[in-house]
């Protein structure tokens, strides 16, 4: 899989822009010039979603009603095209289509594979469960359409069910109307957090790997998946202790409102030597390991899906010393294509020099 063209209309700062990429592809221009803007619509055209906003109108140019994003990618030596109408005149919101047919959001997911890095891919690591729990949600919606499927249908169901518990604590339910809810809760829940569990473990084959060759020495790292519902030492099947716990801590529920246990509750760990990475490695020492994560979740996806992604790496080397630099710079240059960001001339420069495509922006008027 590879990228051969992106156009911008009206997009943030990008009033009209055309890139055509090739093998390495290095984006240099000063902060405001939009090099972000660019890797983020690369990843919306990939994953559907913003990784930087939620909000439509803030992606859409400040004096504009609508936006539009076409990418001509290559998969299976076949030409695709996935087009993006962001409109905010009738509140549409977001229209995909793939060569020239609209389908909704969850079936252009998957046609294009990326990975993601940035600064703040840190906050996997530091951050709160939330950032986890994405992380794995948008890895294995990329290349399981069923997984994807069944997250819609749970979300769906956690909506419906917490309605059904709120208006229950008001007595303005009967108790048998949550019956269903929650049948449909446990089934949609144990088929996320089992097919969660098993990314894990296969993630962590290619995590332990890559951060050897990283740190240049062997440390045990571990991906730790820990569903909500199930407690320490506690060995039961995910579905059998789903059940029991909303049958223990119904009345919980009842006088909360809301549903205690199940996917959106999980968390991920990341242990090294045993120990929570999150509180004991430091800033550097947690940059190596999302590096490392990275690399695994490409590697996950060649396996899962039999196509390389395109690896979007936004300023990469920020904080990284000269030998780091260098054997980054060696290993990007092998990876089947990658898009980079960066303001520093030197790196800019030297990528160039090593055969990268150099794409050059200009600083640009930003908008609020």
């Amino acid at each position: 899989m590879e990228i051969i063209n992106l156009k911008l209309f009206n997009y943030r700062n990008h009033k009209k822009k055309e890139i055509n990429f090739a093998h390495t592809n290095i984006v240099f221009g000063a902060n405001g010039s939009g090099k972000t803007s660019i890797l983020e619509a690369l990843t919306l055209l990939s994953t559907t979603r913003s990784n930087r906003t939620n909000k439509t109108k803030e992606i859409i140019n400040w004096d504009t009603e609508d936006s539009f994003l076409e990418l001509v990618i290559k998969k299976n030596k076949e030409k695709k095209t996935i087009r993006l109408i962001l409109d905010n005149k009738n509140n549409h919101g977001k229209t995909f289509s793939l060569n020239g047919k609209i389908f909704p959001p969850k079936d252009i997911i998957g046609e294009f594979l990326t990975v993601y890095f940035a600064p703040e891919s840190l906050d996997i690591i530091t951050g709160n469960p939330n950032k986890r729990r994405r992380f794995l949600d948008i890895l294995i919606s990329q290349t399981d359409k069923s997984y994807l499927s069944t997250l819609i249908k749970f979300k769906k169901t956690l909506l419906n069910r917490n309605k059904i518990l709120k208006d229950l604590s008001l007595n303005k339910k009967d108790k048998k109307e949550i019956v269903f809810w929650d049948q449909e809760l446990i089934n949609t829940s144990s088929l996320i957090m089992k097919k969660r569990k098993k990314t894990c473990k296969a993630l962590n084959v290619f995590l332990l790997k890559h951060h050897k060759k990283i740190i240049k020495r062997k440390q045990k790292t571990v991906l730790q998946y820990t569903p909500s519902v199930v407690q320490k030492n506690n060995h039961k099947d995910i579905k059998e202790a789903f059940t029991e716990r909303l049958a223990v801590d119904f009345d919980l529920e009842l006088r909360y409102g809301n549903t205690l246990y199940g996917p959106h509750r999980d968390d991920v760990r990341f242990l090294v030597s045993g120990k929570d990475a999150a509180l004991y490695s430091s800033r550097g020492e947690i940059r190596s390991l999302i590096i490392a994560l990275k690399l695994a979740e490409m590697d996950y996806i060649i396996k899962k899906k039999t196509q390389k992604p395109v690896v979007l790496l936004d300023d990469m080397y920020s904080e990284l010393d000269a030998k780091r630099e260098s054997h980054l710079m060696d290993f990007i240059l092998k990876i089947p294509q990658t898009v980079i960001t960066t303001s520093n001339k030197k790196i800019a420069k030297s990528l160039s020099k090593k055969g990268a495509r150099l794409i050059k922006l200009n600083k640009i008027k930003s908008y609020a």
